[in-house]
């Protein structure tokens, strides 16, 4: 049974993992094939020093120091991950979090993640076998190539364009379906779901698969480069495009602010400040707001993943969580700092919430806290 002290376990699971030096914990399809290694320069401590802060690491000369440093990271935020760790509501959540902090701490040459094993590598690797390897769209993310998929022997009548990695997460892992020893938050036949980050839309299509022909999915996106993949992965499936409406707005604490972007696909940069590198301009629409343009009866399932901008979001969206308490899947990945504010706001709210943890990828990217509320 893990130690119900936050810093307690932290530490031991720092200590536990300090003289790892793993060499298959790299995850190449996400940031491409690690540097070879190459003859080591005549001032190699610069050198690794250098190398070592590029992937995070810091420079770490003893096990003391790596400790020291390790929990300096955490003692800002040690009151809010402890009152954290206790509100999650089952053990996985609790060891998930000490094992996601030691990674931002230590690296992936020292914690792995409990995604990493062969089932997760044989897992992508059948994925690959489905795609098209002479139909695919190139995107403005890193010049990846997104082949066209056919995941019909997988059960799911769907082709679209994405990566093999993404389509294993979306429709195998089922990043969005959150399995705990209490519940099962997940979308439903009927549900009308909130898609907040469409991006190229598989996870639009996911849920259009689910929620039949009595649900609705309506898929936040603005990105020209992303609109046009998830344009043509929707057309692609007319039956489930029929169940998709595209918000070509930004999804934000408050209606008709005028947001920046620079087009780099998933990677867009985006400002409230006008830049000289701008690519184009969009307007912003709160949860609330769209809930109460469309007249929804209803809303079942709000999924996020927003590139840090979900607090903002969740702000926008109180009277639809008082109203409807939908089930929740928010993605608190992009700042430590997430792991605790969505939470605690979410929880400031008295509408019975309950929550915890899952982590779909074998490096720091890809956390989502699941959420409930009995009170539906």
């Amino acid at each position: 049974m893990i130690e119900k002290n936050f810093l307690e376990a932290f530490v031991a699971e720092i200590c536990s993992n300090m003289l790892n030096d793993y060499d298959d914990n790299y995850d190449f399809y996400r940031f491409n094939q690690p540097e070879p290694h190459s003859t080591i320069p005549a001032n190699w401590k610069e050198w690794a020093k250098k190398k070592l802060s590029q992937r995070g690491y810091g420079y770490i000369p003893s096990f003391s120091a790596t400790l020291t440093k390790a929990i300096d990271q955490i003692v800002p935020f040690y009151y809010d991950l402890q009152a954290l760790y206790v509100q999650l509501t089952d053990e996985t959540s609790k060891e998930l979090l000490i094992k996601l902090m030691a990674f931002r701490c230590l690296g992936h040459r020292k914690v792995k993640l409990p995604l990493n094993t062969p089932t997760y590598w044989a897992g992508i690797q059948q994925v690959e076998q489905l795609a098209d390897q002479q139909n695919f769209r190139l995107t403005k993310f890193y010049g990846w190539r997104l082949y066209q998929f056919n995941l019909a022997t997988l059960n799911y009548p769907i082709r679209f364009y994405c990566t093999a990695k993404g389509s294993y997460s979306q429709f195998i892992l089922q990043q969005y379906r959150g399995v705990s020893d209490n519940c099962v938050v997940e979308v439903e036949p009927g549900d009308y779901v909130i898609d907040a980050g469409g991006c190229w839309g598989d996870t639009a299509l996911y849920f259009a698969h689910k929620i039949g022909v009595a649900g609705r999915v309506f898929s936040y996106e603005f990105i020209p480069s992303n609109l046009e993949i998830l344009r043509e992965n929707l057309s692609l499936n007319p039956a489930l495009q029929e169940r998709v409406q595209i918000i070509e707005r930004a999804v934000w604490q408050d209606t008709d602010t005028a947001l920046f972007y620079k087009d780099q696909g998933p990677a867009s940069h985006v400002s409230f400040a006008e830049m000289p590198n701008a690519t184009g301009k969009v307007m912003t629409l709160t949860i609330d707001d769209l809930v109460a343009q469309s007249s929804l009866p209803r809303l079942d399932f709000i999924k996020m993943d927003i590139e840090g901008a979900e607090v903002a979001a969740l702000q926008g969206s109180i009277n639809t969580l008082r109203h409807f308490r939908p089930k929740l899947a928010i993605s608190v990945y992009h700042d430590v700092a997430h792991f605790f504010q969505i939470p605690n706001f979410i929880a400031s709210l008295n509408l019975g919430y309950k929550f915890f943890l899952r982590h779909y990828t074998i490096h720091q990217e890809e956390t989502v806290l699941f959420a409930w509320s009995d009170q539906r």
